[in-house]
């Protein structure tokens, strides 16, 4: 089963497994629009080249690795042309979506690049996410980026395990999240 970059096929499956990968979504329609605008959508369609998917037997997506490689250039868009798809009447997800990159803010300087992985729960626990991680941060250390980081919601214990495993320091935190940095060494 490949790792191989995102494709625009992969599209359906990759919001499908954005809304699945902790199990079935049970958030209405306009919280689903909501998690796809704010942590799926800006990544395929503005950096897809950044992105890598894990296919199954028939070359469905069923776990990938999102990546935005500039964060100031990330931040613009996604306040010009992404946050305003989100309902206007909807205040508190218009906050949660700044909010959800505020420790990104803080910490772009040193890690200008950020990821999302997620993968559906049954292919979880099988180093899928090492894999895409490597190939990921691979692409990175071949552009020479400086580093990257992520946030994590600060109760999920497998995730912030993962991430130490994989050599990612915790560089702060604010109430619900841990950020996680990797810089790269040249």
């Amino acid at each position: 089963m490949p790792i191989r970059p995102y494709e625009e096929k992969d599209r359906d499956a990759v919001r499908y497994i954005c809304l699945n990968s902790d199990g079935p979504c049970d958030a209405d329609e306009s919280g689903q629009h909501f998690l796809l605008t704010t942590y799926c959508d800006y990544y395929i369609e503005r950096e897809g080249h950044n992105c890598f998917v894990f296919a199954d037997e028939n070359d469905n997506a069923v776990g990938y690795i999102l990546c935005a490689e500039d964060f100031p250039c990330f931040r613009e868009v996604f306040f010009s042309d992404f946050k305003p798809r989100i309902d206007p009447t909807h205040t508190a997800e218009h906050e949660w979506a700044a909010a959800s990159i505020s420790l990104h803010e803080r910490f772009a300087a040193q890690y200008p690049a950020h990821l999302h992985i997620d993968l559906l729960p049954d292919y979880q626990g099988k180093g899928i996410g090492t894999q895409l991680m490597h190939t990921l941060l691979s692409k990175l250390r071949e552009k020479k980026c400086r580093g990257i980081m992520l946030t994590v919601w600060k109760y999920n214990e497998g995730g912030i395990r993962f991430y130490e495993k994989y050599g990612f320091d915790r560089i702060g935190e604010n109430e619900n999240n841990i950020a996680f940095g990797k810089i790269f060494e040249y």
